[in-house]
């Protein structure tokens, strides 16, 4: 064989080796990136919306939490339960519209499927919706087991997901309900339904055509998917069987509802290859799929791999034209080329092959040079997107925190016009029953007088209850300068001017101590706890007693102290919740806000509160203000 003939093949194939050996590491290296950012693309979604569900579950627990404590369920539960087997009573009636009223904005607000009690015997006494009236009243809950009652009755309780043909998919919190005396009157349950609350997860933003987030769960041998399929599955329902020729079906979902997470590389439920992330939720025992097809995970790579393969065909079709006359003449640049190749080969890409030729040489160089290039520019492009999508996902994150903020600006705004505005009707009620009481008088009988006066009563704890929502609502709206004010003189005026009985002793510290406040915000501090320490005090003589201490030269430590009748240590959070009362309206009065017309003043102030006490002890209520409290004007 001819040396020329010789160099020619060993030139064409140095060539094509290098071209595969860089084409392959070109490929590879883009596929794995790609691969690698569309799984931290899948990994955010689906803990964005894991996070979310286990939100919902928590702020649904803190619901209920504040719900168990409601004085109307109290108080109307026993007679719900003595008067369920006499639904056409009076007294039941009332009962039931008094739960509808409080409850039914409840249910609208969260869309919620069901606003249930049950009695001590775990029985239905109260639903909120009016399909279920007739079939589930006086019987137990449908959940498996029984254990939303039995678990219910010991705390919070999240049941597992089940499904009623006429509800679908749903899942039950309950929580116990106890008298003023603390004794076991049922439970109080919410029933949610999947659909209606989870409809986030259908989001497919940032999922392509093929990609979306799955959640289900495994039943009876069977695994179920909760949310509609994007893809048409071979079955008449969301359901596939976990054993037989399908057990390698839906391998993600499988994972994920056995309390596995994961990631990888798998067959979906429609039997396609797909790039998948996997989580277990715990809370409802279901699983979260987030998922891609791997055709269009790999789409880019594909188009990548195309453009390479046209550029070996062209560089290929050239060295075999040239080869026999770069084996007579060039054999020291084709040298220079292959060690080149070599190079890049090896994964340097910035590597740049000089040859000053302005023949066929040099072009060939020029070529190398331009495809490196191109190789190059494809990392950095892919390198680009992931870092765009990440960018995305912060500016969707800074919307939604926007949005909250928003939210409840517009439920303050809600609260004042509704506490406002409902004033006006309450007026008109309790002028109409003055009217009938004058227009009837020495007319009634023992029971219409009871009524009458029970609804001038209800009329005035209505209006009582507003004016306070009303000032709640307001605090902060008119607010005034700060300014520096010595504590004895505002302690002084301010008890001076809350004239109370002489049986009521205050001890106020002397001394010259002067901190920043705002005086509306801190009378409604200051007045409250004042108020609720002589309120809230069965001693013969009263004593209320105030002082301050500066600590590390950073925050005075204002105490206000009280030889009151003290609170339960389990309840010091829930106290300072709006509506949050202890004990019965007709042995102390009161609407509940005011505590937390005290934590909200405080909060406006950049001040903390907190509260030390024990049953029979006395309460002492401790604020942090900070020497340096630069509030803005």
């Amino acid at each position: 064989m001819r040396i020329a003939t010789k160099f020619n093949l060993v030139a064409i194939a140095l060539v094509f080796t290098a071209l595969l050996a860089v084409s392959s590491a070109a490929f590879f290296s883009a596929s794995n990136s790609l691969k690698l950012a569309r799984l931290e693309h899948l990994k955010s979604i689906a803990e964005l919306k894991a996070e979310k569900i286990q939100l919902f579950i928590l702020e649904r627990k803190n619901d209920i939490q504040a719900v168990q404590g409601y004085l109307n369920i109290k108080t109307i539960l026993p007679t719900l339960s003595h008067y369920q087997q006499d639904r056409s009573h009076p007294i039941y009636i009332r009962a039931k519209k008094s739960m509808d009223y409080q409850l039914s904005v409840f249910q609208e607000t969260f869309h919620f499927l069901n606003f249930m009690l049950l009695n001590r015997a775990g029985k239905l006494v109260y639903t909120s919706n009016t399909a279920h009236v007739e079939k589930k009243l006086d019987r137990l809950l449908p959940d498996p087991g029984n254990k939303t009652f039995e678990e219910g009755k010991k705390g919070i309780y999240v049941s597992k997901i089940f499904k009623e043909d006429a509800d679908g998919f749903k899942f039950f919190i309950s929580a116990p309900v106890y008298d003023f005396q603390e004794v076991f009157l049922g439970i109080v349950v919410f029933g949610i339904n999947i659909s209606s609350n989870f409809h986030f997860i259908q989001e497919t933003t940032g999922l392509g055509k093929t990609g979306e987030t799955l959640i289900g769960l495994e039943s009876g041998g069977e695994l179920i998917f909760l949310n509609p399929l994007r893809h048409t599955l071979n079955t008449d329902s969301n359901q596939i069987q976990t054993d037989g020729d399908r057990e390698n079906i839906a391998y993600p979902m499988r994972q994920a509802v056995q309390g596995k997470e994961g990631d990888g590389v798998s067959i979906d439920y429609h039997g396609q290859e797909v790039l998948a992330v996997w989580k277990f939720i715990s809370e409802l025992n279901m699983g979260l799929v987030a998922k891609i097809d791997i055709e269009e995970t790999y789409s880019p790579v594909t188009q990548l791999g195309q453009i390479i393969l046209l550029i070996a065909i062209i560089v290929l079709s050239a060295t075999l034209v040239l080869s026999s006359w770069l084996s007579r003449t060039l054999s020291k640049p084709i040298i220079r080329l292959s060690d080149f190749s070599q190079k890049v080969a090896s994964g340097d890409l910035k590597h740049r092959i000089m040859i000053d030729s302005k023949d066929e040489i040099g072009q060939l160089s020029s070529d190398y040079n331009d495809m490196t290039q191109a190789l190059a520019d494809a990392q950095e492009t892919e390198l680009a997107k992931t870092l765009k999508h990440s960018e995305t996902q912060k500016n969707h994150l800074k919307r939604q925190t926007e949005a909250l903020k928003q939210t409840n600006i517009e439920l303050e705004q809600f609260t004042y016009v509704v506490s406002h505005d409902l004033k006006a009707p309450f007026r008109a009620i309790h002028n109409y029953a003055d009217f009938l009481r004058r227009d009837l008088e020495g007319k009634l009988g023992e029971e219409q007088e009871m009524y009458l006066s029970g609804l001038e009563e209800a009329v005035r704890d209505g209006e009582i209850f507003l004016n306070d929502l009303l000032s709640l609502s307001r605090l902060g709206k008119n607010q005034g300068k700060f300014r520096k004010t010595p504590l004895q003189n505002f302690l002084n005026g301010l008890i001076a001017s809350l004239n109370f009985p002489h049986e009521v002793e205050f001890v106020v510290k002397e001394d010259g101590a002067a901190i920043r406040l705002e005086p509306t915000l801190a009378r409604q501090i200051f007045q409250n706890l004042i108020s609720n320490g002589v309120k809230f005090n069965k001693s013969s003589k009263k004593q209320i007693k105030i002082a301050w201490q500066l600590v590390n030269e950073t925050y005075y430590e204002i105490y206000v102290k009280d030889n009151g009748i003290g609170i339960d240590p389990r309840f010091f959070e829930r106290i300072f919740l709006p509506f949050q009362r202890l004990h019965p309206g007709e042995i102390f009065g009161g609407t509940g806000i005011g505590l937390a017309t005290v934590k909200k003043a405080a909060a406006l102030m950049q001040w903390s509160i907190r509260v030390e006490s024990g049953i029979g002890q006395g309460s002492v209520f401790f604020i942090k203000v900070p020497v340096d409290n630069e509030v803005d004007q």
